[in-house]
């Protein structure tokens, strides 16, 4: 059977699905009860299960809006990422008012760098649903205030002020608030709505500075002298593995969008795969660390091969990979020995400006240190304390780049990362900003732009606000020095 007929015979198959679907009486009743079990098996994780279920009810009600939202982020999760852009497109023609989908949509159109029709979505959606939050902070994140005559500007400072009023509340109208007035140069009002923002958010999450600490001396202490000078496996993994680490906001998205632009490499982004992997050997961090410093040579290799298939299993058929999870600096013991043909890069930033730009955002993902300054200083001071042991340890295999450098002399940086990277020389790591593909990180649309110089030194704007945030930088450097 050619292609044309097994396509019309799956689409006829298909046709008599949907006639029986909707001959059959609706399973769960009524749309609201799909919503909800759509809902619960989302937060469970079970997305394919809860994608037949939102298909089933768009079936049964294919007039109801509200189920687009939760397809389109069902199929995401499952890496369906053309066809969740095809049913936000749908909903989009079919629904506009529909605010919840047409803001999860804009989402994939801005992580697949099609920023001016993203922009469109989230203005939509904010047109239909002033009190929806998540799509102003998104709409703020891909359109820049110019005009304070704009006509967003007023409906925006409303609905800040009223979604503040709330005892709980999404802060995300806040940091949406505060980004507009940024771009205005209201830096005084600006801060106070990011630090408004962030207040809430402290209150929900924990960081708990002690425990932090104890983990990067376990990790300098257990794999230190002895561990690295301990013989390697005999028959290590010839992989090569990219891995890029350091903190939020340091300019780590721009080195993976660099080397993801080579021919030869492909960018993973933000994937939790090494410490799954190291899960086999402990259920927690300080165990892994503990058995990382005491498992076999062999074991470690042998994990380490687990690792790069994981990898590869995001990227098939690559041979060059760029793993963009910052966390993984915490594992770079276990990666000496298991794969010694990895390369670690450290994206740095100066400290204010890193910090400052963690503090401006509303992270996605649980990043618990980045909405209170003391936190933020502490966390800084100690992973810098902890890659100075790693570079110590791993003189050829870790190179430090400074976001500043990579803004002063593109070229010159971007040689130095393929070099040490072991790769040719690629014009098109220049033109990073025209490579398709799909960035998830808080600066994927600053990636789709040409380097700019922007925010170098930016701290300086709102340096009458930063005094506590400089103080307890140099309080825990002071300590983490005592220690040293």
């Amino acid at each position: 059977m050619d292609k044309a007929r097994k396509k019309a015979a799956k689409e006829q198959k298909r046709k008599q699905a949907a006639r029986k679907a909707k001959q059959t009486p609706a399973s769960l009743g009524t749309p609201d009860a799909y919503l909800r079990k759509s809902l619960e098996l989302l937060k469970a994780r079970q997305d394919a299960k809860a994608e037949a279920v939102l298909r089933e009810c768009m079936l049964h009600f294919p007039n109801v809006a509200e189920p687009y939202a939760n397809l389109i982020l069902a199929l995401e999760r499952q890496g369906k990422h053309r066809e969740a852009l095809a049913i936000g497109a749908k909903c989009a023609a079919e629904h506009p008012q529909s605010a919840d989908a047409l803001n999860n949509y804009g989402a994939l159109l801005k992580f697949d760098g099609q920023l001016d029709l993203a922009r469109q979505q989230f203005e939509q959606a904010v047109h239909a649903a002033p009190a929806l939050g998540e799509a102003w902070r998104n709409l703020t994140s891909v359109k820049t205030y110019s005009d304070p005559n704009d006509p967003d500007l007023p409906v925006l400072a409303s609905q800040a002020q009223a979604s503040h009023n709330l005892t709980q509340n999404d802060p995300s109208m806040q940091f949406a608030l505060a980004k507009a007035l940024e771009d205005l140069g209201q830096y005084d009002e600006s801060f106070r709505w990011y630090a408004r923002g962030n207040r809430r958010m402290r209150g929900r999450v924990k960081y708990e500075r002690r425990q932090f600490e104890d983990l990067v001396q376990s990790l300098i202490e257990l794999q230190g002298d002895a561990y690295f000078a301990g013989p390697g496996p005999k028959n290590p993994s010839q992989a090569q593995p990219i891995l890029i680490v350091g903190m939020p906001r340091s300019g780590s998205s721009l080195i993976e969008q660099i080397l993801a632009s080579h021919p030869e490499v492909v960018g993973t982004g933000e994937l939790p795969e090494l410490g799954h992997t190291l899960g086999a050997l402990a259920p927690n961090t300080p165990g892994r660390i503990r058995a990382v410093a005491t498992s076999s040579p062999e074991e470690l290799a042998r994990l380490g091969r687990v690792y790069w298939d994981r990898l590869q299993k995001q990227a098939p058929g690559a041979t060059r990979i760029a793993d963009k999870f910052l966390m993984n600096f915490l594992h770079l013991g276990f990666l000496a020995k298991a794969l010694p043909g990895a390369r670690v890069i450290h994206s740095r930033r100066e400290a204010m400006d890193n910090c400052l730009a963690c503090y401006k955002v509303l992270f996605t993902s649980n990043i618990p240190f980045t909405y209170d300054f003391e936190d933020l200083a502490h966390f800084h001071v100690h992973l810098q304390r902890l890659m100075a042991h790693w570079a110590k340890h791993l003189p050829n295999r870790l190179l430090e780049v400074d976001y500043e450098e990579v803004v002063r002399d593109l070229e010159g940086q971007t040689r130095r990362i393929l070099d040490f990277a072991g790769l040719p020389w690629h014009d098109d790591c220049l033109r990073f900003f025209e490579t398709k593909r799909r960035v998830l990180s808080a600066s994927s649309a600053q990636v789709r732009k040409p380097l700019y110089s922007d925010s170098v030194a930016k701290w300086k704007r709102f340096e009458s606000h930063l005094a506590p945030l400089e103080a307890a930088l140099e309080k825990y450097r002071r300590e983490a020095e005592a220690r040293a």
